[in-house]
């Protein structure tokens, strides 16, 4: 017969030896004790027609980016890649770093995409308004657009 003490010790390196390999093998997923980057803020998933459409947002001060993830399911595969540091409003191109600063407001599935709504500050030397900017992100054969905002 196994003593408790034992079995507490088999569990206990079966379970870091899983975990371990998990860490490994898995896409840019931190290794145990690894620290994610101290510029995301949230994430969240979404399923939009049969994949998943993952939203990392970061801080804005720290890394001025959003990132949008196209997964397959059922077999976790990322299919696309976006990252979305700056967006184009009636022609003219709004990078999020030389904003003076850029808030994430809302976020929303529809049935062909994603949506969001940020607050744009201009810098101070074009004025320092700011405006409420609606975009969305469609996905399609497997692809995610380009944000159209407006």
């Amino acid at each position: 017969m196994i003593s408790p003490r034992t079995l507490a010790g088999f569990l206990v390196v079966g379970l870091s030896l899983f975990f371990c390999a998990c860490g490994a093998t898995a896409d840019k997923t931190p290794a145990p004790g690894e620290a994610l980057p101290l510029s995301i803020d949230s994430v969240s998933t979404h399923r939009v027609g049969e994949n998943l459409v993952r939203i990392i947002q970061h801080n804005m001060e720290l890394l001025p980016a959003l990132e949008v993830d196209l997964l397959s399911t059922p077999n976790v595969k990322r299919l696309d890649h976006l990252i979305i540091d700056a967006i184009t409003v009636n022609g003219e191109k709004l990078f999020f770093s030389k904003a003076e600063g850029v808030f994430i407001e809302e976020m929303s599935k529809t049935k062909t995409g994603m949506e969001f709504v940020l607050e744009y500050y201009f810098p101070e030397k074009e004025g320092g308004d700011s405006a409420r900017i609606k975009c969305v992100i469609k996905v399609k054969d497997q692809k995610l657009g380009i944000p159209s905002c407006n």
